[in-house]
C-alpha cells in the first residue's frame, strides 16, 4: 500500500510540472500556452477541443441551408485577380 501511495504521489508531482519542461515546449511557447490558461502538464492533458466539425461528408449545394454549416465541393472555371 505504501508503495502505491508513493507511485501515485510521484505521478501527481509529474503532472504538476510546468509545461515548459515538456520536450518541444520552451519558454516562448510556454508563454503562449499560459495566455490560454495552460501552465502545467495537467492543464495540457485536460485541454479539449471546444468544437468539432465533421468534414467527412460532402453535401450537394442544393441541399445546404442558410445558417447551417456544411461541406461542399466546387470547381472554379474562371477567375480574375483584382
Amino acid at each position: 500500500m505504501a508503495r502505491e501511495n508513493r507511485s501515485l504521489s510521484g505521478l501527481l508531482e509529474f503532472f504538476d510540472k510546468p509545461v515548459q519542461y515538456l520536450k518541444g515546449v520552451g519558454p516562448k511557447r510556454a508563454t503562449i500556452l499560459s495566455r490560454m490558461g495552460i501552465s502545467t502538464l495537467e492543464d495540457l492533458l485536460f485541454l479539449f477541443p471546444k468544437d468539432y466539425e465533421d468534414k467527412r461528408f460532402i453535401t450537394p449545394i442544393s441541399q445546404l441551408k442558410a445558417g447551417n454549416k456544411g461541406l461542399f465541393q466546387a470547381q472554379i472555371w474562371n477567375a480574375r485577380i483584382l
